[in-house]
Order: C-alpha cells, then sequence, then structure tokens
C-alpha cells in the first residue's frame, strides 16, 4: 500500500473501517475546549440531558464534564456489559422516580456525540457522604465504614458535612480506581474527570491504618507534621498517577483531567495536602482546571498566569464560576463578567475555559450563555490536540479511496480491531485532525472500522477496494 503523509497523531487501539454516514471534518476555528460542569441534578431526567446538550451545542460549546459519581453513587449502570472492573456502587438518589431503565451517562454520551461535544465522566473521588443525600443500601460507606477517613480528634465528618474515604489505604485505592475504570470501559467517554482528589484538611488522615502504613514507609514519628503532609500529598499524587497508567492501557485516547484549587502553593498544597504541580510534571493528567472562583478578572488571570507557568507540556482549563447573587441581581453585569473572566484566561495562556455550572449557565432565560456567544464564543472552535497521546504507527496511516454504494468515500487504514465503544471515539478524533469525511461501519463480532483520509487513485486503491467489495462492503 502507498505510503502516505500521516494526517495527525491519532488513538492506537482503534481500528478500520468506513460507514454509512460521515463524521463532521475538521473545525475551522482556533482550538479551545470550551466545557461546563454538569451536576447531577441537571441530568436527571431525559428532558434535562436534552436541554444540557442542546444548550452547548447552541452556544458554541464543546465539552460536556458530567457528573456521575456524586457521593459514592451512580448516575450510569455499574458493570454495563463489561465487568472485568467490580464496582458494586448503588444507583444514585438523584434518580429517584425515575424508569430503573434511564442511564443518564449513556444518553448524554449520546446526543452529546451526535451533537459533536466531548463528553467526560466527572466523578467524585474521595468524598463519599454527606448529611443532606440520602445513602442508599450497598452504599461504600455502610459496606466499609472502616474506610472512612479521621481528623485528630477520630471524628468523620469535616466542616462541610462531608465523610471521605482515606486516600492512603491500599483498599480504598484499589476500590477507587476499579470503579472509574469500569466506567471508562463501558462507557464512550472522551475522558474521566476527577473532583475532591485531596484531603478534606490537613487534620484528616488519622485513620489507625494510615497511621501504621506513614510510620512503616517513612520511620518518621507521627508528630514530624512536614514529613505527615509529605507522605499525605504523596499517596494522592500516586492514585492519579495510578489511575492515569489504569487508563492508557484500557483506552489510550481517554484524557484524565481534575478539578484543583487554583492558588497552588497556598490552598492547595497547604490546606488540602493536593500538589497538583507535581502531577503536570510526573505526567499524571493530561490536564487540570484550577478553579478560579473569584469574581475579579484580574485575580483570575493572575491564579491562571500561575498554573500556566507550571504546566510543563499539559494543558490548562481555566474553571470560572457563575456568580451566586440574588436573583433580582442577575442582570447583564452577570454575563459581562464572566465574559472578562474568560477573556482573561485566554490572555493568561489557558488551552481552554470551563464553567460551573450548566445551571447557572442557562438560568434566567440562559443570559449567560448568550453573553458567552455574543462576546467570548461567537465561533465554533475543536478541543485541543493533545500531542502527547499516543501515536498511530506510521504503518498504520496509508491512505487510500475506497467505494461504498456508488459512493467516493476516503479512507485513513488504521491497522487492529476494537469494539464499538472505541471505534466512535476514533473517528471522531481523526475528525479533529483530518479535513475529510470520516467513516465508521461493522465488521464482525462486535469488531468496527473506521476510515478517514484523502482520496487516491492509485493501484494500492484499487486493490482494496476490491478486496472490500469481496468483504460485502
Amino acid at each position: 500500500m502507498v505510503s502516505m503523509k500521516r494526517p495527525g497523531r491519532l488513538s492506537p487501539f482503534i481500528l478500520l473501517l468506513l460507514a454509512s454516514a460521515p463524521f463532521a471534518g475538521a473545525v475551522e476555528a482556533p482550538d479551545e475546549l470550551r466545557g461546563l460542569w454538569v451536576c447531577p441534578w441537571e441530568i436527571n431526567s431525559p428532558a434535562a440531558v436534552a436541554r444540557v446538550v442542546s444548550a452547548a451545542a447552541r452556544y458554541n460549546l464543546n465539552a460536556l464534564f458530567v457528573e456521575v459519581r456524586y457521593r459514592g453513587d451512580a448516575l450510569y449502570v455499574p458493570n454495563k456489559k463489561d465487568a472485568r472492573y467490580a464496582n458494586p456502587e448503588p444507583r444514585s438518589p438523584h434518580l429517584a422516580g425515575q424508569p430503573a431503565d434511564f442511564d443518564p451517562l449513556e444518553e448524554i454520551v449520546t446526543q452529546g456525540h451526535a451533537a459533536g461535544l466531548e463528553v467526560h465522566a466527572w466523578v467524585t473521588t474521595f468524598v463519599v457522604l454527606n448529611r443532606k443525600t440520602p445513602t442508599p443500601a450497598g452504599h461504600p460507606a455502610l459496606e466499609h465504614p472502616e474506610w472512612l477517613s479521621q481528623n485528630d480528634r477520630g471524628e468523620t465528618w469535616d466542616r462541610y458535612g462531608m465523610a471521605w474515604l482515606e486516600p492512603a489505604l491500599p483498599e480504598v485505592q484499589d476500590y477507587l480506581c476499579n470503579v472509574f475504570l469500569d466506567i471508562v470501559a463501558n462507557y464512550y467517554v472522551d475522558g474521566l474527570h476527577l473532583d475532591y482528589v485531596r484531603y478534606p484538611s490537613p487534620a484528616f488522615g488519622h485513620h489507625a491504618q494510615a497511621i501504621e502504613l506513614y510510620q512503616a514507609e517513612t520511620g518518621k514519628p507521627l508528630d514530624d507534621a512536614q514529613a505527615f503532609a509529605d507522605w499525605r500529598r504523596d499517596k494522592i499524587s500516586a492514585f492519579v498517577g495510578r489511575l492515569y497508567d489504569g487508563l492508557a492501557k484500557l483506552k489510550p485516547s481517554c484524557r484524565l483531567t481534575a478539578a484543583v484549587f487554583a492558588s497552588r502553593t497556598g490552598t492547595a498544597y497547604n490546606d488540602y495536602l493536593q500538589d497538583w504541580s507535581a502531577w503536570l510534571e510526573g505526567r499524571y493528567v493530561d490536564a487540570v482546571m484550577p478553579m478560579a472562583y473569584g469574581r475579579d478578572a484580574g485575580a483570575v488571570r493572575a491564579q491562571i498566569d500561575d498554573a500556566v507557568g507550571v504546566a510543563a507540556g499539559r494543558y490548562i482549563y481555566a474553571g470560572i464560576m457563575v456568580p451566586e447573587v440574588p436573583a433580582d441581581e442577575f442582570d447583564d453585569a452577570v454575563g459581562e463578567e464572566m465574559v472578562a473572566k474568560g477573556r482573561a484566561a485566554r490572555e493568561a495562556g489557558a488551552q481552554g475555559i470551563v464553567i460551573f455550572s450548566s445551571r447557572g449557565v442557562l438560568e434566567e432565560d440562559e443570559l449567560v450563555a448568550r453573553a458567552l456567544r455574543a462576546g467570548l464564543f461567537n465561533e465554533p472552535a475543536a478541543p485541543p490536540e493533545m500531542g502527547w497521546k499516543v501515536e498511530l504507527p506510521a504503518a498504520a496511516a496509508d491512505v487510500v479511496a475506497v467505494y461504498v454504494k456508488g459512493e467516493r468515500k476516503f479512507a485513513v487504514r488504521v491497522e487492529g480491531e476494537v469494539p464499538r465503544r472505541h471505534a466512535y471515539l476514533l473517528a471522531k478524533e481523526i475528525s479533529t485532525r483530518v479535513a475529510a469525511d470520516v467513516f465508521i461501519k461493522a465488521a464482525a463480532d462486535q469488531i468496527y472500522y473506521v476510515y478517514a483520509g484523502a482520496y487516491d487513485d492509485r493501484p494500492a486503491a484499487a486493490e482494496l477496494r476490491e478486496r472490500l467489495s469481496q468483504l460485502g462492503y
């Protein structure tokens, strides 16, 4: 087969062929991720899902970060088809009153991808309970109360009325890795997004087993506050790195991102034992979202500028928040504030902007959404390519022409086979990198093929067309 110029960096894991309907080609606009954080109560019915997807597409957003694990619960179906990662988490109480077969994650992935949006599974990490949310049977805190973190007074509840799993326990890390990888194994998500990947405060971590581990691994006493803090920070970082490695083996195209405190050396590092600059330097994440939730655009710019300075080649997506103001103060000034903060993030060099939350963007007759489209997102954009993700082998990037039902289609042949859940992701990834149509079609036994590229009328193309014709394509 004739070798042609490679179309770009693509995930290797996914496979070959053409479909009856094309995917969109590359978006002609500056690359920028434009996301919404979507809370559980914003996708707890089919109508709610449809509203979020429709609005995001209408206002030139391109990514949804959908909270499908709120407090140790599931707004999806654990072990839906692939059960290799044990996941016993119960159905979320936020879905009470909905039909048993309603699967919010499946719905929003299907509708979001059809609308050209990335969909990332947003999961709370170590927070597992709060006093306001009912605790369903089978909940991990009920099944394993011995996993709950404790502060130096032996208390399990933090000052916000939340209880946390102890990050340093191997059993907890094993459990959470299984839960999160199960989501990625069973849904066509573009990424996994971590929240609350930290300690509630430096007072927590006084779990008896955790203290034993600390002393055994460091040989230092508990009253060595600096050593104990460093050890706990390292446990959080090790968990993130382990999860990144697991995702790389399971689905190389899947991005791992994390919401982090914007005050990197203050609040994050000291108050919550969250050393997220180490995650960037260690290549444990693909992007972080510093939660620059202040109302002043200058402060947002300073925080994002700091984050960009330690990005180490990874991406910084600025997290900005719709201000919580009384209804009679929710006016054009709120939209102007959001536009100013978004511009500040761009000026600081962020590769994207993620807004908390979809409810704030869409309330009051979609005031903020309209302001953002007019002043910040007036043209469509594609999320920026992550060049460090696994490259397609050069030998698999030969470009040929194929014909289907009398129509001329174009193809990049990708060697290998993958299940359907990966085929869409590959097709979507290719479509952002080549100015050509992308196609996907079933082969056999849940194996699918993906093609994209430019026309080539040389003999190798004719040979492939003949082989495809013999196979019934």
